[in-house]
């Protein structure tokens, strides 16, 4: 008998504990149930992963989050706005660079150089050739570094015009104008030639004033052009009054006149043997007799 008393003893000891332990449950749920719905729960533990900030919009690209609170939207919106003026916004052109820079201008010759010229010089001195130096050439792109002012050819023989030119181009107009101009006009003519028509000498211009095309001589004061047109001219004015002292059409003759290079250039295709000599060629354009 004091053994089931002492069972019932320790029954209900057991059971007024699992009574208590089931009470302190219900208590807690009840407390968890009443808790705001907005309260944070707390970490679990401080070595718990901190969540990275959202990456950092583009700009001009930023849109407003619509969770946030209306202060925020504004911010936002003006934040965008911005630096979508920013991005927008025209960026002045920077200055246009100085047209003296584009253009390289013509150094002063070397020492070698002004050697040089200064013999070639020298030897237009002993070919009779009248000239005087000027000063640097520096015209852009074009130039000449030594030029001269060539106002008399050899043998007393003139220009029509000073020519402007470097010595070696000058150097070699003289020698032309005497080993070959005068040579052929005493053989053909039976005269000295008094003067030779220059149309244009140091020009800054493109080969055959072509737009985009290399810089000519000319533009280097190294070429020089003969003024076909003038002996031209004055050839037509020889053949009319050759032609009214025989009573012959002027026009006419001045047609076969114009018509010589064009039969000239069949000769020399179908023999061009007929270059060898003048006398060759002569009687080549003379035809059989």
């Amino acid at each position: 008998m004091h053994a089931y008393a002492a069972d019932r003893s320790l029954s209900g000891r057991r059971s007024r504990r699992a009574i208590g332990a089931l009470a302190a449950c219900l208590a807690a749920l009840t407390m968890v149930a009443a808790a705001p719905a907005g309260a944070a729960p707390k970490p679990a533990s401080p070595a718990a992963e901190i969540p990275l900030p959202p990456p950092r919009p583009e700009i001009g690209s930023a849109k407003p989050n619509s969770d946030q609170p209306n202060s925020d939207k504004t911010s936002s919106d003006k934040t965008s706005s911005d630096a979508d003026a920013v991005a927008t916004a025209e960026i002045p052109s920077p200055p246009p660079r100085p047209p003296d820079l584009e253009k390289p201008v013509p150094l002063p010759a070397s020492a070698e150089v002004v050697a040089e010229d200064n013999a070639c010089r020298e030897r237009l001195v002993a070919l009779g050739v009248r000239f005087e130096p000027l000063p640097l050439i520096a015209d852009g792109q074009c130039g000449a570094p030594l030029p001269l002012r060539v106002s008399a050819l050899p043998d007393g023989i003139g220009i029509t015009a000073p020519a402007t030119l470097v010595c070696a181009a000058a150097e070699a107009l003289a020698r032309w104008t005497r080993e070959v101009v005068a040579v052929e006009a005493v053989r053909h003519l039976e005269t000295q030639p008094s003067r030779i028509a220059i149309g244009t000498s140091y020009q800054c211009r493109t080969q055959n004033h072509r737009p985009g095309a290399k810089l000519s001589e000319h533009a280097f004061a190294n070429g020089v052009d003969i003024d076909v047109d003038a002996y031209e001219a004055r050839s037509f004015a020889i053949f009319r009054e050759f032609a009214r002292a025989n009573g012959m059409n002027e026009q006419g003759m001045i047609d076969h006149l114009k018509l010589i290079p064009r039969q000239v250039v069949d000769i020399v295709r179908e023999n061009p043997t007929v270059l060898k000599d003048f006398d060759t060629f002569w009687a080549a354009l003379s035809g059989p007799d």
